[in-house]
């Protein structure tokens, strides 16, 4: 470790010890409320693996698609080994160590090649972390790794059938956890107690679609609707809102249907501003994005009413798009990026960001937009209405997971490694 590093290291340490419990968590995918957004500012621009703005770096062996799940001082992620066997890892968020690891099951079920049964990321409070995997296997552990409660999604609510492997990640909310189970087989929407592991409430999903568009990989988010949270669910060609205490659905719109057997919904649903954003896509470029505003009174079927906008060009795949300051970012998987007024659905921008595959969702902090591709570089954008790059960083690829915000940190996982960096000067 070069002496830059070892300071750099030092300093964080100091930070962080001067936050103590106040500082930012990213506590499931794409933070709070799965839609992307930091609040804190002083993320860095620019950073490579070799030593610009890296805190630490640490192996970890087995592999996984899980972006981290950070919650005071410990990083949680999920993994596979060769042999199928299913573990939860900790992080020491300072030090860059793993503290534990526990196997907590194995088995495999089909799968799309580039991911594994690891890919859901998981959700954490200060004592307790909960991973679900492609198998089904729901978990809780304790902060030190020891086993809580198990369920079997499987065994509990009908097997899955789904072309490319389960992949939706859990949301955590008020002490539960919601999950989106969307496939050829049963489709329902779960709530379970994080303390207990207790079913709360089921909702079945089994809505009018054809082919491919029976299986969603996207995850729940939370919206703020009515004064209070909604639970958002897209996939299956429609978009959907549930209240998180009595699973009773509060809306709905269609609108997502693709005209071709392999159209689908990869990319989750994200929400800001009274807006909701659902996307789909499909076969030889067909896609479309769409733009609601529930509004306080709305109720049934809201596809005509509370539609702003359709946007059926550059429809991503698999990032899911993230709304900030008034502006909605994409990216499709062939690195083309847009910017679209989230209430008009008027496009701003349209440029090449990369030109390679792009499989990881963008997050905002600080007025800053964060791409990252599968070869490993990340182009952040300045916010707004003209197209213009802020910083650059750099990790060996392939990147698959999306990045984690926090403190003022990017966290970034690859296949075998879990990167920290923050800026130098803080």
């Amino acid at each position: 470790m070069s002496l830059r590093v070892r300071l750099m290291f030092c300093f964080g340490s100091a930070f962080f010890v001067q936050l103590g419990l106040g500082a930012e968590d990213w506590p499931g995918w794409r933070g709070h409320d799965g839609n992307g957004i930091s609040g804190q500012s002083g993320f860095p621009l620019e950073w490579s693996h070799e030593n610009q703005n890296l805190l630490w770096s640490v192996k970890v062996a087995q592999w996984g698609n899980s972006s981290p799940c950070i919650v005071g001082d410990r990083i949680y992620l999920t993994a596979q080994k060769k042999d199928d066997t299913l573990h939860v890892l900790s992080v020491d968020r300072v030090k860059g160590q793993v503290v534990w690891k526990s196997k907590v099951g194995e088995g495999k079920t089909k799968h799309h090649r580039l991911h594994n049964m690891a890919s859901p990321t998981c959700v954490a409070t200060m004592d307790r972390v909960c991973a679900l995997f492609g198998t089904g296997d729901l978990v809780c552990l304790d902060s030190e790794g020891k086993l809580l409660w198990k369920k079997d999604l499987v065994k509990d609510h009908g097997e899955y059938s789904i072309l490319w492997g389960m992949g939706s990640s859990p949301l955590l909310y008020s002490g539960r956890l919601f999950i989106a189970c969307m496939n050829g087989g049963p489709s329902y929407v779960l709530c379970v107690d994080i303390k207990t592991g207790k079913y709360l409430w089921k909702a079945d999903r089994k809505l009018p679609c054809i082919g491919e568009a029976t299986d969603s990989y996207s995850s729940p988010i939370l919206f703020d609707w009515q004064e209070k949270k909604a639970v958002v669910v897209s996939g299956a060609d429609h978009v959907n809102a549930y209240d998180p205490a009595s699973g009773r659905q509060l809306w709905i719109s269609s609108g997502l249907d693709i005209p071709h057997k392999a159209g689908r919904s990869i990319a989750s649903p994200t929400a800001a501003q009274g807006m909701v954003f659902a996307t789909s896509s499909g076969y030889g470029g067909l896609g479309k994005v769409i733009g609601l505003k529930p509004g306080k009174d709305a109720s049934g079927d809201i596809t005509a009413s509370r539609r702003s906008w359709l946007y059926k060009q550059h429809s991503p795949d698999c990032p899911t798009p993230v709304c900030y300051r008034g502006r909605l970012y994409l990216v499709r998987d062939n690195g083309v990026g847009s910017c679209l007024d989230a209430v008009t659905g008027e496009l701003k921008w349209r440029e090449r960001i990369f030109r390679g595959d792009v499989k990881a969702s963008p997050v905002a902090a600080d007025g800053r937009i964060y791409f990252t591709a599968m070869s490993g570089d990340t182009i952040t954008l300045e916010a707004g209405d003209q197209f213009k790059i802020v910083g650059k960083g750099k990790v060996p690829g392939p990147i698959i997971a999306t990045p984690a915000l926090a403190d003022g940190t990017v966290y970034i996982r690859g296949r075998d490694r879990l990167w920290a960096f923050r800026n130098s000067t803080r």
